[in-house]
């Protein structure tokens, strides 16, 4: 299994086909559940799909909670495998055509080599993207396309109480990183004992804007799903916690 495309939305005045063509990057027809849209391809080899149903303006973009009242929200946003060599043209896709800001560039260490990093995001929307470039030595297979779906939710600590219970296969968090935790941002104890007994990542940013995250394994080796909740404005995507998540990933089997 892999994810086959992505779709995205502009507002009633947004013609992305259109604007797609004008930038000379190629619009193709594609199905989508058994009906006919237009698509092109970002330079990663990622399908994505421009005729989705316009947006209302008036939704809050900025909002920290997701609009489903069930609790499960839409994507807070998509991680793309992507090739070296391909960096700059995909950097430029998201920018030329979605407008997607392109952030600094982070760099992480993981099992296999380092992985560098890289998010971009719109100034007015809710569209997120991560770009994540696989560094390995010569020889060593690597793989392109989407590698992430996050999802955003309400009361995620709910959530992942529910996702135990149910016997969902989530990623194992070792118990030093909680260790970790307790000397880096302080949680409150009750706090610290209910992350660590349902194996949820946290952060904390300057402003005490808060994020609660958790993830699975890996399914297929190509992708992996992350259900997160924000708090208090909290912007980033908890880059401290992607050291474990790299080596958790890479030591538990594949779904």
């Amino acid at each position: 299994p892999h994810v086959a495309a992505i779709c995205v939305r502009g507002d009633a005045e947004s013609d992305l086909p259109a604007r797609a063509q004008s930038l000379h990057w190629p619009v193709v027809e594609a199905m989508d559940g058994g009906r006919r849209v237009r698509a092109t391809r970002s330079p990663a080899g990622v399908e994505v799909h421009l005729d989705g149903p316009p947006l209302d303006r008036t939704a809050d973009a900025s909002s920290d909670a997701p609009s489903d009242s069930g609790g499960w929200g839409a994507l807070d946003h998509i991680g793309f495998a992507i090739d070296t060599d391909r960096s700059d043209a995909e950097v430029s896709f998201h920018r030329t055509l979605l407008g997607l800001r392109p952030g600094p560039v982070s760099e992480f260490m993981d099992p296999a080599g380092r992985l560098r990093s890289r998010v971009l995001q719109p100034d007015v929307g809710s569209l997120r993207v991560v770009l994540n470039i696989a560094v390995r030595a010569p020889g060593v297979p690597t793989w392109t396309g989407v590698n992430q779906l996050a999802y955003a939710c309400t009361d995620l600590l709910e959530r992942a109480e529910a996702l135990c219970r149910a016997g969902a296969p989530l990623m194992p968090v070792p118990a030093a990183y909680y260790d970790d935790l307790a000397a880096r941002l302080d949680p409150a104890p009750g706090l610290l004992a209910r992350l660590r007994r349902l194996g949820v990542l946290y952060d904390r940013d300057d402003e005490g804007g808060e994020l609660f995250h958790l993830y699975t394994p890996l399914v297929a080796g190509r992708f992996y799903l992350e259900l997160l909740e924000r708090r208090g404005g909290y912007r980033g995507f908890g880059a401290a916690n992607t050291p474990v998540r790299l080596a958790s990933q890479a030591a538990t089997p594949w779904l």
